[in-house]
């Protein structure tokens, strides 16, 4: 997007008493990195001027997994949770191995790499 769109998008979180950092401008560069995203896209609000999207539980997760910071990780436990309560479809298989396709050394995060992997074993 341009940054006048963007703009637009900061009026739009300003008009609805939402502080802009609701808005994640960095959030496309990330988002371009995964294949076909655009097909896990969730409609929360549709009208004849706009419509605004979620990723799914599965795109949301692995837009967290190369990070998987503690809050990261807080994160993906709360939308599995919500995507539990709502029945959307969880494809934990693929975010099993999307998971343990990652390499890292550090301790912590491969610790809680595989924390949400036993939580996507167990659903």
């Amino acid at each position: 997007s341009s940054n006048a769109e963007l703009l637009k998008l900061f009026k739009v979180a300003e008009d609805l008493n939402l502080p802009v950092e609701t808005i994640n401008s960095a959030a496309g560069f990330f988002l371009r990195k995964i294949p076909k995203w655009e097909a896990n896209l969730v409609i929360l609000l549709k009208n004849k001027s706009c419509t605004i999207y979620r990723p799914n539980v599965n795109l949301f997760i692995e837009l967290k997994i190369n990070r998987m910071s503690e809050s990261d990780f807080h994160d993906c436990q709360s939308m599995l949770k919500f995507a539990s309560k709502t029945n959307e479809k969880i494809n934990a298989e693929i975010l099993i191995k999307k998971i343990k396709n990652l390499d890292d050394t550090n301790k912590s995060i491969m610790k809680r790499r595989e924390e949400l992997i036993q939580i996507l074993h167990d659903l």
